[in-house]
């Protein structure tokens, strides 16, 4: 799976529409979801749309330095 780039080999685009080309429901599943915040919110959009319960869906966003110093938190480096 490619997000950008020209591959005729692979599918491109983001994982969870893929993955949501895959499957029409996702009811009974469970979702671990890791990136950019943006990216964790549409999948978990799209997730409970199609039929997976919230407590089914694990995430962790990254966030990058300066979105950590903006909120005024701490980055590992710091601590």
């Amino acid at each position: 799976m490619l997000s950008e780039g020209d591959s005729e080999e692979r599918r491109q685009g983001l994982v969870h529409e893929a993955v949501a080309q895959d499957f029409d429901e996702f009811d009974g599943c469970k979702a671990y979801l890791a990136g950019p915040p943006v990216m964790v919110e549409a999948a978990t959009k799209l997730f409970e749309q199609r039929g997976m319960r919230r407590i089914d869906i694990h995430a962790d966003a990254f966030y990058t330095a300066a979105e950590m110093a903006n909120a005024g938190k701490k980055t590992g480096a710091e601590l």
